[in-house]
């Protein structure tokens, strides 16, 4: 089975960032991302994602392009 997740910023502040990521169509999901410790929550579980295939993708993507403090507008994970 090939994935391929959208991955957009959402909204971003002083302390969290916030990812929404989408197969396409209508179901998407959000992903927090901590800055003091990059760690990520799904704050938003994307529907039929039971065993988090896309949630764990997207945020396994994000770790790979978040560097040095800086948040990407976008990014996406094919596979």
């Amino acid at each position: 089975m090939g994935f391929y997740i959208k991955i957009t910023k959402i909204h971003e502040d002083t302390d969290v960032v916030h990812y929404s990521f989408s197969p396409g169509g209508d179901a998407s999901g959000v992903i927090e991302v901590a800055k003091s410790t990059g760690e990520m929550m799904s704050v938003k579980p994307m529907e039929g994602d039971g065993r988090e295939l896309f949630v764990s993708r997207a945020a396994a993507r994000l770790k790979q392009v978040i560097r040095d403090g800086v948040y990407p507008d976008s990014a996406e994970w094919a596979s």
